[in-house]
């Protein structure tokens, strides 16, 4: 058999295999069948389908569970095999589709509208002010039925002055004149409103329009937005915005009124910013006010877009001086409800304009920044034109040149807000607002104070302790303490104590003989040295009388028994001192005191309480004067106590030498006391001295 009959027999003929059944076709190709798997609800795959290739038959091995939908897919798509059909099915659902989308969306904008309608007129409701709750100055609790037109507007009044009385006359004439502008709408005279107060705050009121009632400014979405606005606006450079009152028509708003008033009544009336640092500060704040996210920049960025009659009475301090910007937006509604308003100044030359634009108003605000610096610094807008160096030559050099550009007649030229800004910090006006410059000056006022108190409190010791000092000299120093405590000082005894006596032998006739002049020289000089001798020994000296001199040694301060060495050196040193000083008319002759010393009980205290002393009684005070005037000139006169106390106390007695008198009979005294006299002086040394006869 050949390969072809083979084949021939094997092909269009069924095998029966083990797993399934195959067929061999005409050309010998294995065709089987096709099994399709699924997963059953319990995760396992099943056969679900079989598909006979020779037969062409599908073989369903259980119920066909089609997911999503139980009827059949169709056999066919919407669109053809090919998609041809799709243009008129597009068609067919695209036309309802957009008008039901149009008609969703017109009912999307027209609730969105009436939603914000009736949002606005909510807020507008809440900032509607009863007229009762408006109280205008001067204006009783019985009259406040009357109608705000009736009511005389304030005007404005200089700083720290009252307002003056008028008579009745006068005051009728004025109510006529007012009512009739606030009738008419006309607040030219009145640019900033009627003073009033709003529970405890200060506000203005201000009529913006008439003939309007309630559903007419509800209706009127504009307007209701501008005040809702108004309203949402916080910042601490802009004056508060209150709400409005309706009463018969007429619209007024209300705002935040500062309480230091204008800046143009300050400058004008206020003597206290004449100071050129202060108006720097001024000028510094309001260019502060250009910062970002700050007053004037804040206006420009905001909802609001431009001020519009920015000038020096819409800046007003409030009572920690800081500058607010009050009527911003106010533009905006009265444009919307008032065709006979007031214009800024400078709108007059938007006349010659047709398109004016907002920018064109924000470059306004910074011209009208420039003719408030002007006013500032004291000086006047040239009429012939804004930019005048004249008018600004008062004003610093930088503060000139940058009014100058603010003034400037092309606006391209006039510096933004941002440029402001720097040039201010590059020139340090914005660093400190008044308060803070005041609490600077408070600060560096009170730091000069400390110091002078500083200095005066030092010079205020240096003179108390001369005192002190020349109190030492007048009194012991615990008798100033208690003096100083207004303590009683009592007499105290002291049982052993030294007190020498000395005197100028010819000062009788050293008095007759000499000008009264040479004598109290002569005195000074000779106690002076005594003086500075006694302060080095353990002595006190207790008087001088004339010619006489008196020291005590133990008293008031107790020192055992050396008191009568201390003074018997002390002597000596007195001797040498009173040899060294001339008498006055008799050329080389000396004055040769003559001294007595005497120890023993004594008592002491303070005698009287003007001009206090501190005075020392007893027989040891007699005795010594006794010695002392029983003596010889240039001699040293020792009781014989004394030198007992002398010769037992000293340690080195080798400078101490005594000489004895023998008895000596006391003046007055019926008695006598043995005497010796103090020997320190060497012979070849006292021969050389000349005492008077």
């Amino acid at each position: 058999m050949s390969m072809a009959d083979f084949v021939k027999g094997c092909a269009n003929r069924s095998y029966e295999l083990s797993s399934r059944k195959v067929f061999l076709d005409e050309r010998g190709a294995l065709r089987a069948p096709v099994t399709v798997l699924r997963l059953d609800p319990q995760g396992h795959w099943r056969s679900f389908l079989v598909c006979g290739l020779v037969q062409s038959s599908l073989n369903f091995s259980g119920p066909v569970n089609w997911f999503g939908s139980s009827a059949v897919p169709s056999a066919i798509p919407y669109c053809g095999l090919r998609k041809d059909d799709c243009n008129s099915i597009t068609s067919t659902i695209a036309t309802p589709t957009m008008i039901g989308g149009v008609v969703f969306l017109i009912l999307c904008v027209r609730l969105r509208s009436y939603m914000r309608k009736k949002v606005l007129e909510t807020r507008l409701r809440h900032l509607l002010i009863e007229r009762k709750d408006v109280i205008q100055y001067g204006e009783s609790s019985a009259g406040q039925s009357r109608k705000m037109s009736e009511r005389i507007p304030v005007k404005s009044r200089k700083i720290g002055e009252d307002s003056p009385e008028v008579d009745s006359c006068s005051r009728g004439n004025l109510r006529d004149k007012k009512n009739k502008q606030l009738e008419n709408g006309n607040d030219e005279s009145i640019p900033l409103g009627v003073e009033v107060r709003l529970g405890d705050r200060e506000a203005f009121v201000k009529k913006i329009a008439k003939n309007q009632s309630l559903k007419t400014l509800t209706q009127d979405s504009e307007f209701s937005e501008g005040v809702v606005t108004l309203a949402r606006l916080r910042h601490p450079y802009l004056a508060e915005f209150y709400g409005i009152c309706l009463e018969r028509s007429v619209v007024r708003v209300l705002f935040e009124r500062p309480t230091k008033g204008t800046l143009k009544d300050i400058l004008d009336h206020n003597t206290f910013f004449g100071d050129v640092e202060l108006r720097l500060t001024l000028m510094g704040n309001l260019i502060e006010n250009c910062l970002p996210r700050q007053g004037l920049h804040f206006i420009h960025t905001s909802e609001l877009k431009y001020h519009g009659c920015l000038n020096s009475r819409t800046c007003m301090l409030n009572d920690r001086y800081t500058i607010r910007i009050v009527l911003a937006g106010f533009e905006h509604l009265t444009s919307k409800l008032s065709t006979a308003r007031s214009k800024p100044w400078y709108k007059r030359m938007f006349n010659r304009q047709k398109d004016v634009t907002i920018l064109d108003h924000q470059q306004a605000d910074v011209q009208s920044l420039g003719l408030i610096g002007t006013e500032i610094f004291r000086t006047n807008v040239p009429k012939q034109g804004l930019l005048g160096q004249k008018s600004l030559s008062n004003a610093q050099a930088d503060v000139r040149y940058m009014m100058a550009l603010c003034l400037s007649h092309s606006a391209p030229e006039r510096p933004s807000v941002t440029e402001l800004h720097k040039w201010s910090v590059a020139n340090g006006f914005a660093k400190n607002t008044i308060v803070e410059l005041l609490l600077s000056r408070l600060q560096l006022h009170a730091s000069l104070l400390e110091q002078e108190v500083a200095l005066r409190s030092q010079d205020l010791l240096v003179e108390m302790q001369k005192v002190e000092d020349l109190l030492r000299e007048m009194l012991p120093h615990a008798i100033i303490q208690k003096l100083r405590n207004h303590e009683t000082v009592a007499a105290e005894l002291f049982e052993s104590a030294t007190v020498l006596f000395s005197d100028i032998p010819v000062f009788a006739r050293l008095v007759l003989e000499c000008a009264p002049m040479e004598v109290v020289t002569f005195l000074s000089t000779i106690h002076s040295r005594f003086d500075v001798v006694v302060s080095e020994f353990d002595a006190y000296k207790v008087e001088t009388i004339n010619d006489s001199y008196v020291v005590v040694s133990g008293i008031p301060v107790r020192n055992g028994a050396k008191h009568a060495a201390e003074v018997c050196l002390l002597s000596l040193r007195l001797r040498l001192a009173g040899i060294g000083i001339n008498l006055p008319s008799w050329g080389e002759v000396t004055a040769c005191p003559r001294i007595g010393i005497n120890s023993g009980l004594a008592a002491a205290g303070v005698v009287g309480t003007r001009m206090p002393r501190y005075c020392l009684f007893g027989d040891t005070m007699n005795t010594a004067s006794r010695m002392e005037s029983h003596g010889a000139a240039n001699k040293i006169h020792v009781s014989d106590t004394t030198r007992k106390l002398a010769l037992q106390s000293s340690d080195d007695v080798s400078h101490l030498r005594f000489k004895s008198r023998g008895l000596v009979s006391l003046k007055l005294r019926w008695e006598t006391c043995h005497g010796n006299v103090l020997v320190g002086m060497p012979q070849e040394i006292a021969d050389l001295i000349k005492c008077p006869d």
